[in-house]
């Protein structure tokens, strides 16, 4: 059976707070970024995009605009298949 991944561009709190769980996940918790030095002053300017299967969160993207221009896809995060602990975390309790 196949399994379908849905992307979508974050345009609520919820999403947001997803996109942050997911971003905290690969970044802070897996690869041991500081969490001061994977959030910064463009935390709430920039668009994000978040990646669900099954309505349970697995990516995160952002892109910044500046001006006229953006900066494609930065903070490209994903949690790894099939970790259950994660799923957990991001299910809620």
């Amino acid at each position: 059976m196949m399994k379908w991944h849905m992307f979508k561009i974050v345009t609520n709190l919820d999403d947001l707070v997803k996109a942050f769980i997911v971003r905290g996940i690969v970044f802070v918790k897996e690869q041991g970024i500081p969490y001061n030095v994977e959030h910064d002053l463009y935390e709430y300017s920039s668009i994000y995009i978040l990646g669900e299967d099954g309505g349970i969160p697995f990516a995160a993207g952002r892109i910044r605009v500046h001006g006229e221009y953006a900066k494609p896809v930065q903070h490209l995060s994903g949690k790894k298949q099939g970790d259950k602990q994660n799923e957990k975390t991001l299910d809620g309790p």
